[in-house]
C-alpha cells in the first residue's frame, strides 16, 4: 500500500524540485538522480513515488510557461487532491511567479544568513535550546524574503559547510544545487565572520573576578558530580552568566576551558562539559595561574 503524501513531504519535493532547477541554471553540481534519492529519503516515500511527483512538478512548471528541470517527464501521474496541494504549494508558499524571476541573493544577504547560521551553530554547541523555526522566520522578515527561499538557502549553506569541513547546524538539512557563485559568497563572508568574533573575542577579555566566578561555579559542579547528586549544570552556568554579565555561551566555554587546563595537569575534568581549548592566550594564562592558585578537588 502506497503511503499517502503529507503536504509537508510535499513541500519537500518542491523544495528539491527548485533547489535542482536553480542548480541546473546556474551550473550547480545537483543532479536530477541526487534529487530524487534526497526527497525519497527524506519523506520515506519510495524513489518510484518520489519520481511520480517530481514527474508532475515538470508538467506544472510546464502548464505555467516556466522553466522546468532536465531530468523528469512533463507529465502528470497522481490524483487531484495532490495535484491541487502542489498547485497551492507553487503558488501560495512559493509565489510561482516570483521565484521563477526571482532576483538574486546579494552579498548583505547571504552575509545576514551566514550570520544567522553562525548564531545556531553556537547556541548548539554551547548545549542552548533554540527554536530553527523562529529564527528562520525572524531572518525572513529582516531580508522581505519567503520563509520557504530562506529555509532553501539555509539548507545550501549547511551543504557548503559540510563539504568544506566547517561546523554544521544538525537540524537544518543539507541541500546541494547552489551556484559556484553563491558558494564563493558564502565562504567569504563566513571567513569575515569568524575573523570578527575572533578578534571581538581577543578584544573582550575577562576580568580576573569574573574568572575566579568561573572558577567557583566549576567547583560547584564538580562537587555536585562527585556526590552523584541530580543537578541541570545548564542551571549553574544560567547563575554564572547573571553574575558575570556574559552571555550563557560565553559561560560554558569559560568552564569548558576550566576543564581543558585541569585535564592537562593530569586531573579528571568535569563529565557535564566537554573540555576546550578555544580562549585567548591572556584568558590562558590568567586562568591557569588561578588554578594554580585555587585547586579544584576533583
Amino acid at each position: 500500500m502506497e503511503l499517502a503524501w503529507s503536504r509537508e513531504n510535499l513541500a519537500i519535493a518542491v523544495d528539491s524540485y527548485l533547489a535542482l532547477l536553480e542548480s541546473q541554471k546556474t551550473s550547480g553540481t545537483l543532479t536530477p538522480e541526487a534529487v530524487l534519492r534526497a526527497v525519497a529519503a527524506r519523506t520515506g516515500h519510495s524513489q518510484e513515488e518520489a519520481k511520480s511527483i517530481l514527474n508532475t512538478l515538470t508538467w506544472q512548471m510546464a502548464m505555467h510557461n516556466a522553466p522546468v528541470c532536465k531530468g523528469f517527464r512533463a507529465q502528470c501521474e497522481t490524483d487531484e487532491k495532490v495535484l491541487a496541494t502542489l498547485e497551492q504549494i507553487l503558488s501560495r508558499d512559493w509565489k510561482i511567479d516570483r521565484v521563477l524571476h526571482r532576483k538574486p541573493w546579494s552579498r548583505s544577504e547571504l552575509k545576514a544568513a551566514v550570520a544567522c547560521y553562525r548564531a545556531m551553530y553556537r547556541d548548539q554547541k554551547a548545549g542552548v535550546p533554540f527554536d530553527r523555526t523562529e529564527r528562520l522566520s525572524k531572518l525572513a522578515e529582516d531580508l522581505a524574503r519567503k520563509f520557504s527561499a530562506v529555509r532553501l538557502r539555509m539548507n545550501n549553506i549547511s551543504w557548503i559547510m559540510s563539504q568544506h569541513g566547517l561546523p554544521v547546524v544538525d537540524c537544518i538539512p543539507l541541500l546541494s544545487g547552489v551556484g559556484r557563485k553563491v558558494v564563493a559568497v558564502v565562504l567569504d563572508v563566513y571567513a569575515e565572520l569568524v575573523a570578527s568574533e575572533d578578534e571581538s573575542a581577543l578584544q573582550d577579555l575577562w576580568s580576573e573576578e569574573q574568572l575566579r566566578s568561573a572558577l567557583d561555579a566549576y567547583k560547584d559542579i564538580a562537587e555536585l558530580e562527585a556526590s552523584k547528586s541530580r543537578f541541570d549544570v545548564n542551571d549553574s552556568i544560567c547563575a554564572l552568566s547573571q553574575e558575570t554579565g556574559r552571555r550563557f555561551s560565553y559561560c560554558r566555554l569559560r568552564l569548558a576551558n576550566i576543564a581543558w587546563l585541569l585535564q592537562g595537569k593530569g586531573r579528571t575534568p568535569i563529565a557535564c562539559i566537554a573540555p576546550s581549548s578555544e580562549m585567548p592566550q591572556e584568558t590562558c594564562e590568567l586562568l591557569d595561574r588561578l588554578c594554580m592558585a585555587h585547586p579544584v578537588a576533583k
